[in-house]
Protein backbone atom coordinates (compact mmCIF):
# COMPACT_ATOMS: atom_id res chain seq x y z
CA UNK A 1 0.00 0.00 0.00
CA UNK A 2 2.78 2.45 0.88
CA UNK A 3 4.52 2.12 -2.48
CA UNK A 4 1.26 2.50 -4.40
CA UNK A 5 0.26 5.71 -2.61
CA UNK A 6 3.83 7.02 -2.73
CA UNK A 7 3.98 6.30 -6.46
CA UNK A 8 0.70 8.10 -7.11
CA UNK A 9 2.24 11.31 -5.74
CA UNK A 10 5.65 11.17 -7.44
CA UNK A 11 4.65 12.45 -10.89
CA UNK A 12 2.95 15.56 -9.51
CA UNK A 13 5.35 16.38 -6.70
CA UNK A 14 8.87 15.20 -7.24
CA UNK A 15 9.42 13.46 -10.57
CA UNK A 16 11.51 16.33 -11.94
CA UNK A 17 13.13 17.05 -8.61
CA UNK A 18 16.21 15.83 -6.87
CA UNK A 19 16.90 13.03 -4.45
CA UNK A 20 14.30 11.54 -2.17
CA UNK A 21 15.35 12.28 1.41
CA UNK A 22 13.05 10.03 3.40
CA UNK A 23 9.69 9.30 4.99
CA UNK A 24 8.56 10.18 8.51
CA UNK A 25 5.45 9.58 10.60
CA UNK A 26 4.16 6.68 8.48
CA UNK A 27 0.82 5.41 9.81
CA UNK A 28 -1.35 2.60 8.47
CA UNK A 29 -4.94 3.34 9.43
CA UNK A 30 -6.66 0.30 7.96
CA UNK A 31 -5.93 -2.60 5.64
CA UNK A 32 -6.53 -2.63 1.91
CA UNK A 33 -7.50 -5.71 -0.09
CA UNK A 34 -7.13 -6.94 -3.67
CA UNK A 35 -9.64 -5.05 -5.79
CA UNK A 36 -9.59 -1.90 -3.63
CA UNK A 37 -9.01 1.40 -5.44
CA UNK A 38 -6.48 3.78 -3.89
CA UNK A 39 -6.19 7.52 -4.41
CA UNK A 40 -3.65 9.95 -2.97
CA UNK A 41 -3.74 13.56 -1.86
CA UNK A 42 -0.70 15.63 -0.84
CA UNK A 43 -0.12 19.03 0.73
CA UNK A 44 3.12 20.99 1.11
CA UNK A 45 4.03 21.30 4.79
CA UNK A 46 7.38 23.05 4.63
CA UNK A 47 9.96 24.53 2.28
CA UNK A 48 13.44 25.68 3.15
CA UNK A 49 16.70 26.49 1.42
CA UNK A 50 19.30 23.72 1.54
CA UNK A 51 22.30 24.76 3.62
CA UNK A 52 24.62 22.33 1.83
CA UNK A 53 23.45 22.42 -1.82
CA UNK A 54 23.47 25.78 -3.60
CA UNK A 55 20.45 26.31 -5.81
CA UNK A 56 18.37 23.66 -4.05
CA UNK A 57 15.72 23.57 -1.36
CA UNK A 58 14.05 20.91 0.73
CA UNK A 59 10.30 20.40 0.41
CA UNK A 60 8.27 18.31 2.85
CA UNK A 61 4.83 16.98 1.91
CA UNK A 62 2.07 15.27 3.86
CA UNK A 63 0.52 12.51 1.73
CA UNK A 64 -2.66 10.63 2.52
CA UNK A 65 -4.00 7.53 0.77
CA UNK A 66 -7.71 6.73 0.61
CA UNK A 67 -9.70 3.67 -0.40
CA UNK A 68 -12.73 3.67 -2.70
CA UNK A 69 -15.00 4.58 0.23
CA UNK A 70 -12.86 7.72 0.84
CA UNK A 71 -11.58 6.23 4.12
CA UNK A 72 -8.00 7.14 5.01
CA UNK A 73 -5.86 4.02 4.79
CA UNK A 74 -2.36 5.53 5.16
CA UNK A 75 -0.58 8.82 5.71
CA UNK A 76 3.04 9.93 5.91
CA UNK A 77 5.41 12.86 5.53
CA UNK A 78 8.15 12.77 2.89
CA UNK A 79 10.92 15.12 1.83
CA UNK A 80 12.83 15.78 -1.38
CA UNK A 81 15.71 17.95 -2.43
CA UNK A 82 14.42 20.12 -5.29
CA UNK A 83 16.01 22.69 -7.58
CA UNK A 84 14.98 26.26 -6.74
CA UNK A 85 13.19 28.25 -9.42
CA UNK A 86 15.15 31.06 -11.00
CA UNK A 87 13.84 34.60 -10.58
CA UNK A 88 11.99 35.83 -13.66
Amino acid sequence: MFLTVFGLSVEDLSEGGGPFLGVNDLTYHQPVYPGDTLTARSMVLDTRVSASHDGFGIVTWHTEGFNQRDERAIDFRRSNLVRKRTAQ
